[in-house]
């Protein structure tokens, strides 16, 4: 109760017996309040970056999508020329095939034509001899 009547006289006086601790906590307030609006203003940046990162993150998101639609059409145009060259081989393969079997006709024509002439010569050298 004494230090109760000793502020209150205090008070009465003019002094202040909490103005020391009151500045102080003055002080730490205006800090306080100094931090807050640094924080908020750190805030609206990295609410402003997120967005902007947002923005990029979609914009790479259509390019991937973009880019694995042409992935995909040139991967369908190989599948294209490879087959296109697979048929292509077949097709020289069935010709060469065809030409050598025409080559072997036609030589098989030639070697019984030469026999023919062969026996004919033969048979016109036999017939000169009587």
């Amino acid at each position: 109760m004494q230090q109760y009547i000793s502020n209150l006289w205090m008070a009465l006086t003019g002094n202040n017996p909490y103005k020391a601790e009151l500045d102080d906590l003055r002080e730490k307030q205006k800090k306080a309040a100094e931090n807050v609006a640094g924080l908020n203003d750190l805030y609206y940046k990295s609410i402003e970056a997120f967005d902007n990162v947002k923005k990029q993150v979609d914009v790479l998101e259509q390019q991937v999508k973009q880019v694995n639609g042409e992935k995909q059409s040139l991967q369908q145009l190989v599948e294209n020329l490879r087959e296109r060259i697979h048929d292509r081989e077949r097709e020289l393969d069935q010709q060469g095939k065809d030409f050598r079997e025409r080559m072997e006709r036609m030589n098989a024509d030639y070697q019984k034509r030469i026999g023919e002439y062969n026996r004919e010569i033969d048979r016109l050298k036999n017939t000169r001899k009587k």
